[in-house]
């Protein structure tokens, strides 16, 4: 949030996306090339973006953006929802999933790519090789995440309620979003193998996420990892 009040590019009491899973610098921008003053932020020392520099990086000649008809080659499958009338419900279900590559035109995709400078994220081709990095992609309709990858739970918790501008849809554009799943990882992978983990002594259970960051409990449908005395296991919150 900007200062803490609002998110990017919103009204300054609009909800949008909250990280609780070690993200510590995001860049926002349209699809649409030319639309929105996109920006790279880091995070202010109190964990918030802001618009004032050194926390906001403009994109000319730093960060390169385009765009071409058509699918990456290594995009072999689209899931979607096999219902295209906008259904909330179906949103909240595991099911009705299918394959919708087939259904468009190859030509008729976009597909988009950004490119970074390593010097923009403080770190060097050694850093990545070494230690890793965590990425994620998250799209933005209205002020809140409604979807990305890694997939989280918060991006549908709201899915079945009405917009409060148009009861036609989703409540999804105007909620808050609390992003607890960890980003998938560039580099070297960070060691999660519960097989790697050894306690060191019995003791009460204790509780980690997947970056192995000690929480107090896990939160509903988070995997997490949890250290019983001298077992350690990885488990999903039902």
């Amino acid at each position: 949030y900007i200062n803490g009040t609002g998110a990017i590019w919103n009204g300054e009491t609009q909800p949008g996306a909250k990280f609780n899973n070690g993200v510590d610098a995001v860049w926002i921008g349209s699809s649409q090339p030319g639309v929105g003053d996109s920006g790279f932020f880091t995070a202010t020392p109190d964990g918030h973006a802001s618009y004032q520099a050194p926390y906001l990086t403009g994109t000319n000649g730093v960060v390169s953006y385009g765009c071409i008809d058509g699918l990456h080659p290594t995009i072999t499958k689209i899931y979607g929802q096999s219902d295209f009338e906008y259904n909330p419900s179906a949103l909240t279900k595991s099911s009705g999933f299918v394959d919708l590559k087939s259904k468009v035109e190859t030509s008729a995709h976009t597909f988009y790519e950004w490119k970074f400078p390593l010097s923009l994220l403080g770190i060097t081709a050694d850093y990545i090789e070494k230690y890793g990095i965590g990425v994620m992609y998250i799209d933005v309709l209205g002020s809140s995440p409604h979807g990305g990858v890694p997939y989280d739970a918060s991006y549908f918790d709201n899915a079945s309620k009405s917009y409060a501008g148009d009861t036609s849809t989703s409540k999804e554009k105007e909620d808050e979003d609390v992003i607890k799943y960890a980003p998938a990882r560039i580099g070297k992978l960070l060691k999660t193998d519960v097989e790697d983990v050894v306690a060191d002594q019995d003791g009460p259970v204790e509780y980690y996420n997947l970056m192995g960051v000690r929480i107090n409990e896990p939160a509903e449908r988070e995997i997490y990892i949890e250290r019983r005395g001298s077992k350690v296991t990885k488990k999903l919150n039902y």
